[in-house]
């Protein structure tokens, strides 16, 4: 208790507890009081008076004092009392209700890490902030009314971070802090000049966005596991980074040799947030330096020092190697002495010839037009499943057997399913006739004459049956269930289907003989490439016995 004003006042924070001890004396002769009591008043007018609690028994010659004691709880507003104990009686003292120190305002200077390219900026903040891993940051904190002392603990270092007091603002004060890749928690402790502190330390959580590396997710589409050397290779996909890449290159290998980088695919001026590759050329790719020290069979002739690698140097592909590509994305991350790089999955090609190709390819071809047998096959049986229906009119009971009734009924059923089945397999074989030609244009050995084959006479063919045809079929197949239900036109609606029925059986036949047509020009060109060989070799016949019989001349000589 102080004195102010007239009274001896003590400061209490709201909603806090205050124990009041009184001490009687028993030296020079006193006689402790059995009883002391509280008398108080507040401030509506309302008054009473409370007995102290007497600790223990003080003795004289041992205790120089009887205690009594008093809590008062939970305290909401302020309280004027004495207190009276035998012929003594302090008056006039105040238990004054005061608020706890508490943050009003708070916000963090941010310094981002340089190779984020932000500006600096102020944040306001409650609680928790996120922020990039890096940030040299400074927190402004503003107190609800001036602080004597201020503590801000960091528990996982168990540590005090150092505060600066506002000279100008007794109830703000700041704090550095270098924030991290991991969550921090800061615990804030207050106190006013009343010697009244905040009930529970603040805790401000800062989140560490870590910095993560590039999403590299491509896909190749139209190309197979065989290529040709002059082929060009179509990526699909994206490539993301949340604060941008700034470089994207390849990575390489032939066969068993070292892995090689590109030399950079996209290096812009600025920054990618996204990005799509565009098509990469394999005559024109080249590399400019190893992922290994060992140096490339390819570069053995190159002049170079082993283990070093030219500026730049051209790629050679030659049919019957194997090519590993893969796509890497490195953005501009400099907290660390490795960079952040995002690597795609890799890929891995067969080198072949034209010819080879030609060859993969009208091995698949062969494949689809067996599949594509099958499905005609299938919707023959179809057409021969509704040919069967039984168009007798009638109830069951009455001249068509329930029996033959549940019987058709399953059977146009079935004829339905496999239709929009058949719809959409006849699809994906169109789809994959123009896989066939994507390939072929990827790799640049296609030829008009062979594109207009494969696309005009067979894919947009099989295209039109599984887009338009064969749902117009489900349509008439499914008039056809609705006219079996109630007995009612099923003659009409059955001729309906069966004429849809022939019209897709004969667009499909069609179709089939195009493949036909394919195949013996396949088998056309095969045999020339058959001749094409057999003359090479017999030439290297030739060449081959030319020399031996020169050398026998020239042993004879």
């Amino acid at each position: 208790f102080r004195p102010q004003g007239g009274e001896l006042v003590a400061k209490v924070a709201r909603d806090a507890d205050f124990d009041l001890q009184v001490l009687a004396s028993i030296e020079a002769g006193h006689t402790a009081p059995q009883q002391v009591e509280l008398r108080y008043r507040l401030a509506d007018g309302r008054h009473g008076r409370y007995a102290m609690t007497k600790v223990g028994t003080a003795l004289p010659g041992r205790d120089v004092a009887q205690e009594f004691r008093y809590l008062f709880p939970n305290l909401t507003e302020d309280v004027w009392f004495d207190v009276v104990g035998g012929d003594d009686r302090l008056r006039n003292l105040r238990l004054h209700v005061v608020e706890r120190p508490r943050i009003l305002q708070s916000e963090v200077e941010v310094q981002y890490p340089s190779y984020l390219q932000r500006q600096n900026q102020k944040i306001p903040f409650r609680g928790r902030v996120a922020l990039p891993e890096g940030c040299h940051t400074v927190f402004h904190i503003v107190a609800n009314k001036p602080l004597q002392a201020v503590t801000v603990h960091d528990p996982a270092e168990q540590r005090q971070v150092a505060v600066t007091r506002d000279q100008e603002n007794p109830s703000g004060f700041a704090f550095p802090l270098r924030v991290g890749s991991a969550d921090r928690v800061l615990l804030i402790s207050l106190q006013d000049h009343d010697g009244v502190e905040n009930r529970e330390p603040y805790r401000l959580v800062i989140s560490g966005l870590a910095d993560e590396p590039p999403e590299v997710r491509l896909h190749i589409p139209g190309m197979g596991t065989a290529l040709t050397p002059q082929a060009r290779i179509p990526w699909a996909g994206e490539i993301t980074d949340e604060y941008g890449t700034v470089e994207i290159w390849y990575e390489l290998q032939i066969d068993d040799g070292p892995l090689l980088r590109s030399r950079p695919a996209i290096q812009p001026a600025g920054r990618l947030v996204f990005r799509q590759l565009e098509a990469l050329d394999l005559a024109e790719l080249d590399t400019t330096h190893h992922r290994t020290a060992a140096s490339s069979p390819a570069l053995e002739n190159s002049g170079d020092t082993p283990g070093q690698v030219p500026a730049e140097h051209a790629v050679t592909l030659r049919p019957g190697q194997k090519l590993a590509l893969g796509v890497v994305a490195r953005d501009a991350y400099d907290l660390q002495d490795a960079p952040h790089v995002g690597v795609s999955r890799r890929w891995l090609f067969d080198v072949v010839t034209a010819s080879e190709l030609r060859a993969l390819l009208e091995k698949r071809e062969l494949a689809l037009r067996q599949r594509f047998e099958a499905l005609y096959e299938k919707m023959v049986s179809i057409q021969e499943l509704l040919e069967r229906i039984d168009t007798t009119a009638g109830a069951a009971t009455q001249q068509t057997p329930q029996r033959t009734i549940d019987r058709d009924q399953l059977r146009i059923g079935g004829a339905l399913q496999n239709v929009t089945q058949l719809a959409y397999e006849t699809a994906g074989v169109s789809a994959a006739f123009r896989d066939l030609v994507t390939e072929l244009v990827n790799n640049r050995v296609d030829t008009e004459e062979l594109k207009n084959r494969l696309l005009a006479g067979i894919a947009a063919p099989l295209q039109e049956l599984g887009e338009v045809q064969m749902p117009i079929l489900a349509e008439r197949i499914q008039e056809l269930q609705a006219a079996h239900a109630d007995r009612s036109g099923l003659p009409a609606a059955q001729a309906r289907a069966l004429a849809e029925a022939e019209l897709v059986v004969a667009a499909m036949r069609r179709v089939l003989e195009r493949m036909l047509e394919l195949e013996s020009y396949n088998e056309l060109v095969e045999l020339l490439r058959g001749i094409v060989r057999e003359h090479g070799q017999v030439q290297e016949q030739t060449k081959q016995e030319r020399r031996e019989k020169l050398r026998r001349l020239l042993e004879e000589d």
